[in-house]
């Protein structure tokens, strides 16, 4: 039987700039697994490609954390920023938290953290 792991405060996992030396050794690892994959099916039309994607998430993940923006793990291949936004890693796509409607954000990351982010941050300032 699987249990359910119910969210609490202890086993949240929130990423910072101290974790990009280790999610940089990770992708270097994934990298590595993904270029085999691609060599073992060169010979496929398709196929699926699972480090590759790891790898895009990654890379999104350390450019996130660059912005210097409070990240949270959300599961699933997803980042809660700020306690508001909830962002997938792969995809360009990202959703305010209770909220049902995903919206696209540009391939930069520094306009969507400029342009939702930040201003939600100092709408919520101002409204102090």
């Amino acid at each position: 039987m699987v249990g359910i792991m119910i969210q609490t405060e202890e086993n949240k996992k929130y990423y910072n700039k101290e974790d990009i030396y280790f999610l940089k050794e990770e992708l270097k690892k994934y990298k590595i697994a993904a270029k085999k994959t691609d060599e073992d099916n060169d010979h496929k039309l398709s196929y699926s490609n699972a480090d590759k994607r790891q790898c895009s998430r990654l890379e999104k993940l350390i450019e996130l954390i660059n912005t210097g923006v409070k990240i949270e793990d959300y599961g699933d291949g997803l980042v809660l920023i700020n306690d508001v936004f909830i962002v997938s890693l792969l995809k360009s796509r990202w959703r305010t938290l209770n909220k049902n409607t995903w919206y696209w954000h540009k391939h930069d990351l520094n306009h969507f953290i400029n342009t939702y982010v930040t201003q939600d941050t100092n709408d919520k300032n101002k409204s102090k």
